[in-house]
């Protein structure tokens, strides 16, 4: 075969597997679906309202948080790293904490779903190995966060709000990298080896160490973040990379706790001490950046047929 014949032999290949990997991309749903469901968090961050008495029409007593004791370790609170550290006392935190993990679940589920749907349908099959292990294993993590908070309570006093925000979104990031590169490795060959399975024992207690100075009220972010860096690198989407990039970003901003500076310095006040939207600002960003980012992909889909 002489040179030109196999230069354009190697053209076609190259032509045949970017538009093989562009058919099998469905990332739009994931992404939307995120979208939405970090979205509907918002009305689960109504703030609690304190001038009222309990005797009152329509007022309840506040809510005494979801920690619990455990013999050995005192009080522990595996929802505080959905529900803790909001600037306005939530009404009901023990409804936003059980909210961030069914929606975590629901997103998992709709994903792996979707993906095998589309497998069918299309012949072209996306693994979601990457996804589930991140999402599963993050939450695995995110809830032991407050076991090996009792375990060590010296961590208590390094928590992120008390280091500068970049020292604490480069912590967060820290925190993200470890669970995220652990589940793509895990594609390769190396995840046989007995001395890769040590690794991920060793980075799940890293990760829950380091999640316990690190996570502040954050953790569905963390997770939905993570998922959707494995994502981008599974499907090798530019445009998935990067909305997940900008969620991830605005996630390690919120958990810095700098997300209400970000909209003072935009000119937004809380209309009120019980602005719902106000209180629920962390998510806002990130979730727009995801559904935005799920109805472009679904468009582009839509344009390169």
């Amino acid at each position: 075969m002489t040179a030109p014949n196999t230069a354009g032999l190697l053209d076609e290949l190259d032509r045949l597997r970017r538009r093989t990997r562009i058919a099998r991309r469905g990332h739009w749903l994931p992404l939307t679906a995120i979208g939405l469901l970090t979205l509907g968090a918002i009305p689960f961050y109504r703030p609690f309202d304190d001038s009222c008495t309990p005797d009152a029409s329509g007022c309840a007593l506040p809510d005494r948080g979801t920690s619990f004791t455990v013999p050995g370790l005192g009080r522990v609170d595996p929802l505080g790293v959905f529900n803790a550290g909001n600037i306005f006392p939530l009404a009901n935190p023990l409804a936003l904490g059980v909210y961030w993990v069914l929606a975590l679940l629901a997103g998992l589920v709709l994903t792996v779903w979707w993906y095998r749907r589309r497998a069918v349908s299309a012949g072209l099959e996306t693994s979601t190995g990457a996804y589930v292990k991140v999402t599963v294993g993050g939450l695995a993590v995110v809830l032991g966060i407050a076991l090996a908070g009792g375990l060590l309570p010296d961590l208590r006093g390094f928590r992120v709000t008390d280091s500068g925000t970049e020292e604490s979104v480069l912590k967060a990031a820290l925190f993200l990298a470890v669970p995220v590169t652990l589940a793509i490795l895990s594609e390769r060959d190396l995840a046989r080896t007995r001395g890769f399975r040590a690794v991920v024992v060793v980075g799940f207690l890293v990760t829950s160490v380091l999640g316990a100075t690190v996570v502040n009220k954050t953790g569905g972010l963390m997770l939905f973040a993570a998922g959707l860096l494995v994502l981008a690198w599974l499907e090798r989407s530019r445009w998935c990379a990067l909305v997940a990039l900008g969620y991830t970003g605005f996630t390690l901003l919120a958990n810095a706790s700098t997300m209400g500076t970000l909209f003072y310095a935009l000119a937004w006040r809380p209309d009120g001490r019980l602005d719902v939207l106000f209180s629920a600002k962390d998510v806002l960003l990130p979730g727009c950046v995801a559904l935005v980012g799920g109805l472009v992909a679904l468009a582009l889909s839509r344009l390169r047929r």
